[in-house]
Order: C-alpha cells, then structure tokens, then sequence
C-alpha cells in the first residue's frame, strides 16, 4: 500500500514543478477549470465527503494524523483542458466490517456496477488507457491482507475505491476518488 507520507510528498514536488513552470510560460493565464488556456493547483491535507464522492460512515470519526501518515488529502491539478484530481479520507469506525461494506456498497452504486476486489490492498492505480477512457474499473490483481475489503467502481479515469481493513483494534475506512481528463472530452 503506497504510504501517505509518499503520495503527498511526490504530489508536492509535481505541483511545485508545474506551479514554476506555468508562472514561468503563463504569467497572464486565467485560474479556470473551463477555460482552455486556464490553469490551476489545488493541493491540502484536508478531504470532505463532497470532495471524496462518499458521505462520511454515520458514527465514525476522521482518522487522526500520525508522524509517518495523513488522514486526507486534496490534490487538483489542470491547464490546458488537461487535468486530474485525488482526494482521500481516512476514518475509524467501531462498526463491523459488514456493516460497513454494505453501506459503502450502496454509496457507490451511483457511479456504477460496484466490485468487490478482496483481499486487496487499495493502491491507487488510474489506468491512463487513451483508448479505453471511459471503460469500467476492473480489481488489481495484487494480493493484499486477510480481512481487507476494497470496493471499486467507475470508470478509468473517473474512479471511487472504498478501502476497510482492521487497525489497531479499530476499522480504517479509507476513501479515495481519483478523475482525470484531457482536452477534447476524454475524461
């Protein structure tokens, strides 16, 4: 499972790279999502429930942050029509994992077929196929922990995983939802 410490740090260095090379070749770009010569960076350790796509689990709480991970992050980048966006939340929650699974099951069916690829680790994988864009998500085939579920659905490019493992006595709910997109509608 990709640490979150790494995530953020390698998502950092992306951002300060392309934040110096935007003001450097756009000093009079406009900051818009809709405008095609627009650009913008969105980058925080916080997630809501409307930024993830998922209603936070009633009763469970934001995961605390640790000295080696974090509880969310918020990362957008786009210019040029081109873009992506991650946004992740941790929880823990005292409920039992089929509780649990039967909600996020539900909250993702609105997005489409959802699979359940347990016992899986929830690495973050988006699928950067040019030709098949918009084909559904399939489970990765990495073998992961007993006891883990990962719930996946959407599309290749516009994904939402649910990931609940047992941590410390406690359920970890682990909410990510990853969009890319590219000029001429691919997204």
């Amino acid at each position: 499972m990709v640490s979150f410490v790494s995530l953020i740090r390698v998502i950092s260095l992306a951002g300060i790279v392309f934040g110096a090379a935007l003001s450097l070749t756009s000093m009079n770009a406009q900051t818009s999502t809709s405008h095609p010569k627009g650009f913008g960076l969105v980058a925080n350790t916080e997630a809501s429930s409307q930024e993830v796509g998922l209603p936070f689990y009633p009763g469970a709480h934001v995961k605390e942050n640790s000295s080696d991970d974090s509880s969310a992050i918020n990362f957008g980048l786009w210019g040029g029509g081109n873009g992506m966006k991650i946004a992740v939340a941790k929880l823990e929650s005292e409920d039992s994992i089929e509780k649990i699974t039967a909600f996020y099951s539900k909250a993702l069916a609105q997005y489409g077929t959802v699979l359940n690829c347990s016992p899986a680790t929830a690495k973050i994988d988006v699928k950067d196929d040019d030709d098949a864009p918009n084909q559904p998500v399939t489970c990765d085939s990495s073998s992961g922990e007993d006891g883990t579920v990962v719930l996946k659905t959407g599309t290749n490019r516009n994904q939402h995983i649910v990931a609940i493992a047992r941590k410390n006595g406690k359920l970890e709910i682990t909410l990510i939802a990853i969009a890319s997109w590219q000029k001429g509608g691919k997204s």
